[in-house]
């Protein structure tokens, strides 16, 4: 379990080395709702920005300090260079304070590929399958441009493989926590979620069989009070690993980037 804690202690440096391995381009994404497989299908590795406390304030010279510390983190992450390695940033449909970061992310980093991509606001409208269908397919058109490769049904299908196995597994680790006696601490959990969205999940796929294959063999597991998280974006497990550390355990969590 330790190497999926170890991988956040550093979230900048599995990008960097795949990039200087590959010589392949990475791509960061503000929202959950990113296609990352069409990035993928590119040869592309997408990462998730992360927000870190603006302790110095420098993002408000530029976004309102009373914008939520999420936000105003993810722009001192990029004005202070963290995400340097990014070749594209990309954005989908979410709150205004975000969008205002991301902004200012393009205004003042250097990157070739920036892109917007509309989300429906009622899923249940008529439209809003048109709708996403026509923003997918465009961000896939202009992604192809900018890679200089062609998406082929192939490729897309193997990402697409990739990814859904990356979520059978989260779901079995998912499924351990919901045991009488979870063998998965909460703080563990979390750790494999995260890490899975700063790195090739070919490889984490890789690390997700070896730790579930220990999980289950492993023999004495998690006791006291079962704590439910919920929440929005949660970039650490240090709120877990606080709570946790008071003798409960958190067993499931429904924030932006887990469940």
């Amino acid at each position: 379990m330790e190497r999926f804690q170890k991988l956040l202690e550093d979230p900048h440096k599995h990008a960097k080395d795949w990039k200087q391995k590959t010589g392949g381009k990475v791509i960061g994404y503000f929202s959950h709702y990113f296609p990352e497989e069409i990035a993928y299908a590119a040869g592309i590795l997408p990462v998730s920005i992360f927000s870190k406390p603006d302790i110095e304030g420098i993002s408000q010279r530029y976004l309102y300090n009373a914008f939520c510390p999420y936000t105003l983190g993810v722009l001192a992450q990029g004005l202070k260079g963290e995400y340097d390695y990014l070749d594209g940033i990309v954005h989908v449909e979410s709150c205004m304070p975000i969008r205002g970061a991301v902004a200012n992310w393009w205004d003042l980093l250097d990157v070739s590929f920036k892109h917007y991509i509309a989300m429906p606001s009622q899923l249940d409208e008529p439209s809003a399958k048109d709708l996403m269908y026509s923003e997918l397919k465009a961000f896939k058109r202009y992604i192809e441009d900018w890679a200089g490769k062609e998406i082929t049904d192939e490729s897309l299908d193997h990402a697409i493989d990739v990814y859904n196995t990356n979520r059978i597994l989260m779901r079995q680790v998912y499924e351990l926590r919901r045991l009488d006696n979870p063998v998965v601490s909460g703080s563990e959990a979390m750790a494999m979620v995260l890490s899975s969205q700063i790195m090739d999940k070919e490889e984490h796929n890789k690390l997700l069989m070896d730790a579930i294959d220990k999980l289950q063999n492993r023999q004495e597991g998690f006791s006291g009070p079962r704590l439910m998280l919920l929440g929005s974006e949660i970039t650490g497990t240090g709120l877990v690993d606080l709570i946790e550390s008071l003798g409960a355990t958190v067993v499931v969590d429904r924030v932006c980037n887990g469940s």
